[in-house]
């Protein structure tokens, strides 16, 4: 049994160091193959095989290390598509909303406005083209790559919805 754990435990650690998923992904993943490997062993074990045998036929019907990694990445990124994916165009889907908002309804007022009103409508329809193509910019970014990075496209999209807003 101790040259299961071994051969097993060597085999984990390869698939840990190939495998690109953030922490807590990682582990729980990890501990999902462990659970099938094992299950697989002792049913080998269980129909007469030796353990070193069982363990090493059931590393093998699973795949190489960097197969199972890359497995295990795609089911990875198919878990990280919560809320939080989405956080970056949050701010600029926020201010493209007001400024439509706020374009409707000056616009309403257009034919009795003050030149101040019309300024206001040129704004807000100018802060509704530039927040709607940050967040548009942002959503196609999101969508094709669904694990977020710290300086992503879309972050620097939501940083540029804020200087436009302050300048």
């Amino acid at each position: 049994m101790n040259t299961k754990n071994n051969v097993l435990r060597t085999y984990l650690d390869q698939v840990n160091q190939l495998l690109d998923a953030p922490a807590p992904d990682r582990r729980r993943l990890l501990e999902e193959v462990e659970g099938h490997l094992c299950d697989a062993i002792d049913h080998r074990v269980a129909n007469g095989m030796r353990p070193t045998a069982a363990t090493r036929a059931a590393i093998k019907e699973f795949g190489p290390p960097s197969e199972a990694a890359d497995g295990l990445g795609d089911m990875a990124e198919e878990t990280a598509t919560g809320w939080t994916h989405w956080l970056p165009i949050a701010l600029p889907s926020l201010l493209a909303a007001i400024a439509v908002i706020g374009a409707a309804y000056y616009a309403t007022k257009l034919p009795d406005s003050t030149i101040g009103e019309r300024a206001a409508v040129r704004t807000y329809g100018q802060s509704t083209v530039v927040f709607g193509g940050i967040t548009t910019a942002g959503w196609f970014w999101l969508r094709h790559h669904r694990r977020p990075r710290i300086v992503s496209p879309a972050w620097l999209a939501t940083v540029a919805a804020i200087a436009v807003l302050v300048i």
